[in-house]
């Protein structure tokens, strides 16, 4: 059988016929995923394209199925949004999904491959409509002694991570303000995340500059109007305590 132009071929008439027939029942099972999908929320729509398009060794076990190898060196944990977290918006579980954690190799931090994993966030974030949310709180692995261990290769921090399960050692601010700069350069903006069971601050921290969304420009008018009043970090009544402490 042979293809001489768009749904034109030449052969055998029954195995053209029973191509023609296989086509059509592929054009019709793509355009039933694709209605099924529009019909899923944001969020869901997020989780789709990040299971089948990401790399995902553990996604056979229990409590690793939201980790992704990123990018060959880098692990990025997703997290469902909790209604409790955010009262205030309405059914923020269908168009908000969490960046958990990010962790690039040592070895390799610097090269690019942090922008790429974030790329790749924004890529699904656009396609889903759906905003991302994240808390900047870097971190590294506790050596042993107490001081921060240096990661050298992908299989060296699957193990630190799962099978050694080592402590975490959480970076100063210091640290984290440059943490922030990378992630508004890469296109995230300030949100106020804190809510009812937001734990308390030192007076001379504020929250909003660690804290991040990622909005699309597909996501809906209705989403963003919800975003409004945590944008607008000042009019945020989750946020005004603090930011009175700030000054």
């Amino acid at each position: 059988m042979k293809q001489l132009g768009p749904n034109l071929w030449y052969g055998e008439r029954e195995m053209v016929h029973n191509y023609r027939l296989f086509r059509s029942w592929l054009d019709q099972k793509e355009q039933e995923e694709k209605a099924e999908l529009e019909r899923k929320t944001p969020s869901a729509r997020y989780w789709h394209f990040a299971r089948k398009d990401w790399d995902r060794p553990w996604k056979n076990i229990a409590g690793m199925k939201n980790y992704f190898r990123m990018q060959e060196y880098g692990l990025l944990e997703l997290e469902w949004v909790k209604q409790k977290s955010f009262p205030d918006l309405k059914n923020c579980q269908d168009f908000l999904v969490q960046i958990r954690s990010i962790y690039v190799v040592d070895l390799h931090q610097g090269k690019g491959v942090g922008r790429k994993i974030l790329d790749d966030i924004k890529e699904v974030s656009e396609k889903s409509c759906c905003a991302v949310i994240l808390f900047v709180c870097p971190f590294g692995f506790d050596s042993g002694n107490g001081l921060e261990m240096g990661i050298s290769s992908w299989e060296e921090l699957e193990r630190v991570a799962f099978q050694e399960e080592r402590e975490i050692i959480y970076k100063p601010k210091s640290f984290t303000g440059s943490i922030s700069e990378f992630y508004r350069k890469a296109g995230f903006q300030n949100i106020c995340l804190r809510g009812p069971d937001s734990a308390p601050l030192e007076g001379e921290i504020d929250p909003t500059k660690y804290e991040f969304v990622y909005l699309p420009k597909t996501i809906s008018r209705e989403h963003k109007e919800q975003l409004g009043d945590r944008l607008k970090i000042q009019l945020s009544k989750y946020c005004q305590c603090d930011n009175e402490l700030i000054g």
